[in-house]
């Protein structure tokens, strides 16, 4: 009976809806390439919509497993 409840409840939120609209950043694509064993290049590519809001230099940090350092 709960199921059934929480199910009208997920369909009633998306079928009184209203529009929904972003004017930030819409996704990000992170990729890597080793350079020598321990040694990584990493490439962070973010996507926005550029008649939006600024971006504001979002903060990217990388830790490593082994040594405990960060950049």
């Amino acid at each position: 009976m709960k199921k059934i409840y929480n199910l009208l409840l997920v369909l009633s939120v998306f079928l009184i809806s209203d529009t929904v609209k972003a004017s930030h950043m819409m996704g990000s694509d992170v990729s890597y390439i080793c350079i020598s064993p321990g040694k990584y290049k990493i490439i962070a590519k973010v996507y926005r919509d550029c008649r939006g809001i600024p971006l504001n230099s979002p903060a990217i940090k990388a830790f490593s497993d082994g040594c405990g350092s960060s950049i």
